[in-house]
Parts: C-alpha cells; structure tokens; sequence
C-alpha cells in the first residue's frame, strides 16, 4: 500500500514545500517522494526540512512536563522537481519536470517495501538503463535515507549500461577516505565478471596491496573473480595476473601462485622495458624544468653514441648498443643506470685531468653545453635514489708499476635493493670496461684529447689483459624481471592485470604506471582509431589520481594520463580515476570524464563545483558507504541519479549459488540467461 505522508503545500520556483501528515515519517536529506497526477509520476527529492510549534512555549502554562507533547506541531519538506514518468501513447518516457503538481496532492514515500513504489523504480530503471544485450548492472537505483523496509538497494532497479561504451568515455569516482570507493569498484569488476559479454582489458595499479588480500585463502575478492569469470562463458578465458613488483629476483620462484584463471607472482621488472621519456616526465616536478633539461641533454649525447655504435661494422658494439637503445629507438632504463657510472668512471678523471684552458672528453662536451660538475652530481643522486641503486667499486686487475703492485677497480652499479633490475654489462666489472671503451671510441671523433682512465687498455674485446687474473669475456647476460611489454600484451588481449605497487616509492610506482600507460597509448595511437575501434576497450584503474591529473602534472607533455583523458575515447581507452578530491583534478581534464560517481564528502570546495552538474549539495556529507549519485549525459535525463554501488563482498550469496550450480554437460559453464535467474 502506497506510503502517504503528506500533501503539497506551496511552491515556488523550484522548490516544493510539502505538509507532512505522517505520525511516523520523518524526512530524511535526499530521500525521494512522489506525487501521481494522471499520467504523469512526479518524483520529488529532499533537500531540507522544517518543524515547528505553532506558538510560543514561555506562554504556555503547563500544568505538567508533558504538555508540550499534546500541542500541535507543524512539520515540513523542502523538496525539489527531480524527475518524471509521463505517458505518450501508453509509452512511459522519462522527463524533467516542467510545472509542479497541484497544490493539495496526496505526496508518498519512494520505499522499495511498497509495490506501487518498487514499480516506479522498476520504471525508473527501464528508462535509464540501455537496452543492448551485454548492457551490465554497476549500480543500483537508491530510493532515499528512509526507507521502511531497511535494504539498501533493490536488484529490480538496477542501472545499466555497456560497460564497453561507459569505460572508454571515462569514470572518475569521487568520496572521502572511507566512502566505499575501492569496494565499490571491486564490486564493478566483479558485475563485469558475471555479466559482460565483451572483453575489457584491466589494468588495475593497486597502490595498497588491496586487490589480492586473501587469494589463496578459497575466500575474497580473488575468489569471487575467479568463480564468476568462469561461469561466465563469453569471458571463460580471461586471466586475472597479479604482479607485485618486488626487489628480490628470486622472489619469483616458489611463491608464485596459479588457480584457473588467477596467477599472482613477485618479481623486479627489467630496466629495458622503461624508457628515458618516462623517468623524465617523473624528475621535471622534483628537479624542476631546468635540471630535467640538463638531464635529457646529457641523455642525449649518451644516447646519439649509442645510435652510433648500432650502425658499426663491430659485432659487439652493435649488441652493446642494443641494451642502452630499445627496438624502438629509445633510449632504456639501462642508459640511465650507465649515467651515474659515465660520472664515476670518466667525468671525475677528465675533471682531474683539465688543464687551465683545456677539457677532455666527455667532461668537455658537458660543460661546453651548460652541465657542470654540480649539476651531474645532483642527476647522479636522483637517479640512484629514485631506482633504488647503488655504486660498488669492484676490482678488475692488478697491475705492476715500477715494481709496486697496483690494483685497478671500476665502479658497477649494484641492484640488489631495487625493484628495477639491470642488464649484466653494468654490473660485471670486465663487461663495462668493454663498453666504456667502446663508448670512448666514438666520444672521441667529438671531444678531443682523452684522459688516461685508470681502467683503459686493460680489457680488450678478447678479455683481460695477462697481467691480470681470470679469462672473462663480456657477459651479455639480459636482465632479469618481468618485461613491460608482456604486462601490456596481457591487457591488450583483454585480461586484468592487477599491478601491485604496495611495496614501491610512490615515484617508482609513478615511473611504472606512466610507462604502464603510455605504451597502451602509443600501441593503439600507431594501429590508428578503425583498428583500436574492433580491440578490446582498455581501462586503467588509478587511485590517488590527482597523481597524475593536477595541473601541474597534465602541461607535462609526457604525461600519458592526461593524454589518454583528452584523447583516449578515440581509441578504445578509458581511464577510471579515483580520487578524494575532484576540485584539484585539472579543470579541463575533469571535464572529459563522461561518468562520475560521487560518494560521500564533506570537501566544501567538491561540493560546490559538483552542485554545478546538480548533485545535491545537502545530502552528500551524510551519505552512508557506497551510497551516491550517478551522473553522465548518457543518460535521457540530464540528471544525477541516486544509486547505491554494491561492494564485491555483497554478492557472496550469488557465489556460492554459481559454485554449486551443476554445469551444463558438454559445455561446463552457464549460459548469460542462467547467469541472470541466478542473479536476480
């Protein structure tokens, strides 16, 4: 039966000013009333309230304590036009309220618990939601604060979208620390699991460890992933790869887990797969623009040797040259680890060296270009603190002088304690002689006379000279660690990756997710928008993201998330940005975000600059966890919807109900039909 619990009193502009008549209703900030007028359903939403006593309680003589309780009290609804269901040829169309209903219409209590009610939001969620077969639930329509029956949300008003069409345009989900945001995303991930038709491929940069608590336990997130990915059969062979990066190589082995669809290893990553642009766009914030340019100078001139020796006839200086320059020309990670060394082992003997009016070698082309001594010690520290590496001084042979034993040591670049591992050349003593000789060799057809480095002459291309001790030869040995382009294949394909950062520096996590994001982007970029247009839609999932967002970050030319957030719809990638405050996100950046999901906050300066999409300013600082409003100009309706987002946890039930669910014989997963009864 219908909750009637009041009547319309008085309007202006639009605002609804509602008596209420309800011994037993009171109002609630954001709660949804509605009036019936024909054919047409007015949908009223709370946005303040009113009381009072109709007289003056000093002239009141009381003859108990208890008078007051028998006087008549005047209560009230402040309430706005929110939405409406008209009818045009018995067809209901959703609409913006024009003209309010008229004075003395009987106004009820949107709750679930009423069929009249539970209808309309039945309505509601026919008209909102769009009617394509892979269309999957990621919320629930939310009916108020004050609801009889007590749920939380109704399945039968589900909002539903194609995810393929929602995560390409952008979402960004917006709430204070505690609101709900990462169960309420988990709970996203999992709807994809049991309901998508499409593949989506993930990548989930996990800042907190948070995504793979529990995976081995037959419990959790990973668990329900798991479970529904395999009842599902259009995504029957998605992989869920969990990473977390580490800075033990054999982290790896016997640690690393496999169950169906779910992998989890630890591992370092392999410095070949970072590029210089990305660890630039990184510094240029820490050193400021000026230092970074000295850096990407420096870079420079390391790396045109480099091309050089590529193009030589020398066997081995071509391969030399594919470690510091990736297939695709670009300088690695590798290049930057030699930087500290190029000072250690060259710029402080040339510096030594120098004569009043003469440099030498690299030091001279440095400093002819504006880089001083200071400058490269300052890049040399940044860069070893940033990666995570070190300096070890090695021994590399003994020498005799003039009958005095002499021993001759160069300096490696020690990895050990860093998550990004080097390649062999930079870390054998032998090995690095031969590339710095090699490097010499070309150095000097630009910086005149050389220096004499304590190292030089002592290996050749055929190994130690005979005054020294052993036969090494130069170890080309690849790093070890995962390779970001495998991480990108995975996702590419249209599986998840959940990138566990938890144990990084929030710049080494910085440095992966941005060369994480702008190898997807260049990948889709050079396979051009028809191509990009028949892959699978690629969503980057990024906590804390005015990381990358702010505007000091997106002028940065090679920040790949603001590139993606301006230009990424076009080519099938969508990023999915969370964050506790929208207002120091970019404004322009923030406007190319399709979705928005608001969860609770009490930051004055998001609810102002949300109020402008008209998400109600009143409710949103006492909103419960996951509990929010919905908006994207998708919608009929221009408005943000109040939606509650189930949490991942929440669908235990329907779980277990598909784990103990019998297969279908021949084929051993559900069909989308058998999916939803079980659902729903």
């Amino acid at each position: 039966m219908p909750i009637q619990v009041g009547f319309i009193y008085e309007w202006e502009g639009n605002t609804i000013r509602v008596a209420l008549t309800s011994r037993d209703y009171i109002p609630g900030l954001g709660d949804l009333l509605y009036v019936k007028e024909g054919d047409r359903t007015i949908i009223l939403q709370t946005v303040s309230y009113e009381g009072r006593i109709p007289i003056t309680p000093i002239s009141i003589q009381a003859s108990s304590q208890n008078v007051l309780t028998n006087i008549s009290k005047e209560m009230g609804v402040l309430a706005s036009l929110f939405l409406e269901i008209s009818s045009i040829n018995n067809k209901p169309i959703l609409l913006k309220p024009r003209r309010p209903p008229r004075l003395m219409q009987p106004v009820f209590l949107l709750d679930p618990s009423d069929s009249e009610a539970l209808e309309i939001l039945k309505t509601l969620s026919e008209l909102t939601s769009e009617k394509k077969d892979d269309a999957s639930t990621i919320a629930y329509l939310r009916a108020g604060v004050t609801w009889h029956g007590g749920s939380k949300y109704v399945r039968e008003a589900g909002f539903k979208v194609s995810l393929k069409n929602m995560l390409r345009k952008h979402v960004i989900i917006i709430g204070q620390t505690g609101s709900g945001k990462t169960s309420g995303l988990k709970g996203l991930l999992l709807r994809y699991a049991l309901e998508s038709q499409e593949k989506v491929g993930w990548l989930i940069i996990d800042r907190h460890g948070e995504y793979t608590e529990g995976y081995s336990s037959g419990k959790g997130f990973i668990w329900y992933m798991n479970t529904a990915l395999h009842s599902n059969k259009w995504l029957s062979n998605v992989e869920i790869k969990a990473i977390r990066l580490t800075t033990s190589i054999d982290a790896n082995k016997d640690k690393s887990y496999h169950h169906e669809t779910f992998s989890f290893v630890k591992s370092p990553l392999n410095a070949s797969s970072i590029e210089l642009k990305e660890f630039i766009a990184l510094l240029e914030r820490r050193m400021g623009i000026e230092m970074t340019g000295m850096l990407e100078e420096f870079a420079d001139i390391v790396s045109n040797i480099f091309y050089e020796l590529g193009k030589s006839s020398d066997e081995i200086a071509r391969k030399i040259s594919s470690v510091f320059i990736s297939t695709d020309n670009e300088p690695n990670g590798n290049l930057i680890a030699l930087i500290p060394l190029l000072y250690a082992n060259m710029v402080v003997y040339e510096r030594e060296a120098q004569r009043k009016d003469e440099k030498r070698g690299l030091f001279k082309i440095l400093v002819d270009r504006g880089i001083y001594t200071h400058h490269i010690r300052i890049i040399r520290r940044i860069i070893l603190n940033i990666m995570g590496w070190k300096i070890r001084r090695e021994k590399i042979a003994d020498t005799s002088i003039m009958g005095k034993k002499k021993s001759i040591y160069i300096d490696v670049i020690d990895d050990s304690n860093s998550i990004v591992k080097v390649n062999q050349l930079l870390k054998d003593p032998v090995s690095l002689v031969v590339v710095l000789e090699k490097f010499l060799g070309k150095l000097g057809e630009l910086g005149g006379p050389e220096t004499s480095y304590p190292w030089k002459n002592i290996v050749s291309i055929h190994g130690v000279k005979p005054d020294s001790v052993g036969e090494p030869g130069v170890v080309f040995t690849s790093e070890p660690g995962i390779n970001i382009d495998e991480i990108v294949n995975t996702i590419e394909n249209g599986n998840i990756v959940i990138l566990d950062v938890s144990q990084l520096s929030n710049e080494q996590a910085d440095l992966i997710a941005l060369t994480i994001s702008r190898k997807i982007f260049e990948n889709r970029l050079m396979a051009g928008v028809e191509e990009s247009a028949r892959k699978p839609v690629v969503a980057i999932v990024s906590e804390e993201a005015p990381l990358y967002l702010s505007p000091d970050k997106v002028e940065n030319p090679f920040n790949p998330f603001a590139r993606i957030a301006r230009e990424g719809r076009k080519f099938n990638i969508g990023l999915i940005a969370i964050t506790q405050l929208a207002s120091i996100i970019e404004k322009q950046i923030l406007g190319n975000f399709n979705t928005l999901i608001v969860l609770r906050t009490k930051s004055r300066s998001d609810i102002e600059l949300l109020k402008d999409i008209g998400v109600p300013s009143e409710t949103l600082p006492f909103l419960n966890d996951r509990e929010g409003y919905l908006y994207t100009p998708d919608l009929p309706i221009k408005e943000p919807l109040p939606v509650y987002i189930p949490a991942w946890f929440e669908h235990e039930d329907d779980i277990r109900r598909i784990e103990e669910k019998p297969s279908e014989p021949d084929k051993g997963k559900s069909s989308k039909e058998d999916l939803k009864s079980i659902l729903l």
